[in-house]
């Protein structure tokens, strides 16, 4: 199962128009998390000045849950080691992953991933769910 996760901004109080919102990225079970970088936002540091230049914005997964700056931190930077045995080389090919750190999938680089997050991410662009 997968579960993507976006930054709100509140509405305006003049007009009552609502901001798009911002994709944070994709956990998916037993991956790294795919964390969505652009031309503004090139780390997971990024991020976190983001979150906390704008307290009132809101962290919500697709489903509508909330979470707090910390929550997240830990869903990007803390993932769980991937119980069991390996996924075979073919399952890696088909899904351009390779394995990480405590048995984690995680993309290749150059597709969409560019880069390898220091912790438990990678840097994705363009638009993926």
């Amino acid at each position: 199962m997968s579960t993507n996760f976006y930054l709100h901004q509140p509405a305006c109080e003049a007009c009552g128009h609502q901001p798009d919102q911002l994709h944070i990225g994709l956990s998916a079970g037993g991956w790294y998390f795919a964390l969505h970088v652009d031309e503004d936002i090139k780390c997971l540091m990024d991020w976190v000045r983001l979150w906390k230049a704008h307290p009132d914005w809101a962290i919500e997964d697709e489903y509508g849950e909330s979470y707090t700056r910390y929550e997240m931190l830990r869903k990007i930077a803390m993932r769980h080691q991937r119980p069991g045995r390996r996924p075979t080389q073919e399952w890696f090919d088909r899904n351009h992953a390779m394995t990480g750190p405590g048995n984690l999938a995680r993309s290749v680089i150059p597709r969409q991933c560019i880069g390898h997050g220091k912790g438990t991410w990678d840097l994705i662009e363009g638009e993926f769910s």
